[in-house]
């Protein structure tokens, strides 16, 4: 999942599980959309220390 960024730096964050069923196609990102808008803010604070 892309993080946005203030900078041309790429940052991903990558989940995995060891039950294979755990992520599919029909599933809802919005977990995963709010979690990136959280570690892209959490990020920032830290490249502007």
């Amino acid at each position: 999942m892309p993080i946005p960024s203030l900078t041309n730096d790429a940052i991903a964050l990558i989940l995995a599980s060891h039950d294979e069923h755990r992520f599919y196609n029909g599933a809802g990102t919005d977990f995963l959309v709010r979690l990136a808008d959280l570690a892209s803010a959490a990020l920032s604070k830290l490249r502007c220390s």
